[in-house]
């Protein structure tokens, strides 16, 4: 769905109204990935408020100051991998919902940061950093499987959420005050987290046992055109 531009690639018809380009259909779609994406930024923004306890007053100047969401995901690497409540097969699963919201993000970006480049064949391109340019199928079988992998992602992530939440050592003293810190940590561990995983498991298959994303059209070998 999305790849580096190809050497030679030529663009197609091109238009300047993005509603000439798109049909109704796709622009819908289009916005939908925008405002879901959201949904899931938001998201990742409260699981750090929660692993590091911060007053809720303090979440938005705190989560502003994390550049990008690169750092963010790492910060949930680095809890997930030090947790001494989280079983090997919760830590795997939290890291391929979080390897699943980096790749998410490129195709988000490269759809809502895209220019128009071939109408017929629902081809845009973006310019990135150091002008670095990448293709993405906008057409609506690659847009509308994009969006149906960013709904189960939303899902999976709340659900990869309450792990992180069993994996806090001081909450899970504090709910079995009856117990010893020991016995309070490991009642989570051998209890409440394998008690979770199924739910986890429950999207990640579904996720992956989705059709595979559109492949781009066959290109013709002739000079690129990436004006804009």
């Amino acid at each position: 769905m999305r790849r580096k531009m190809p050497a030679g690639a030529k663009r197609g018809r091109w238009v300047t109204d993005a509603e000439d380009a798109y049909t109704p259909q796709q622009l819908a779609r289009i916005g939908a990935i925008a405002l879901i994406w959201n949904q899931i930024k938001a998201m990742i923004d409260f699981q750090l408020m929660v692993i590091m306890r911060l007053d809720p007053h303090l979440w938005t100047p705190v989560t502003t100051q994390l550049r990008g969401i690169d750092g963010k995901i790492q910060l949930l690497r680095i809890r997930a991998n030090t947790s001494k409540i989280l079983s090997e097969e919760a830590k795997q699963s939290i890291k391929l919902c979080l390897d699943g919201i980096v790749e998410y993000k490129k195709y988000r970006d490269d759809i809502v940061h895209s220019h128009i480049f071939d109408v017929d064949k629902g081809i845009a391109i973006r310019v990135g950093y150091n002008t670095q340019i990448c293709q993405v199928l906008v057409t609506q079988e690659a847009l509308d499987g994009f969006y149906e992998r960013l709904k189960i992602l939303k899902d999976e992530f709340r659900e990869v959420d309450l792990l992180f939440r069993l994996s806090d050592e001081q909450d899970a003293v504090a709910v079995r005050s009856d117990l010893s810190r020991d016995q309070a940590i490991q009642q989570r561990k051998l209890d409440d987290v394998p008690k979770q995983m199924p739910r986890v498991l429950e999207f990640q298959q579904k996720r992956s046992a989705l059709r595979a994303l559109p492949e781009f059209p066959a290109e013709e070998s002739e000079q690129a055109d990436v004006s804009l």
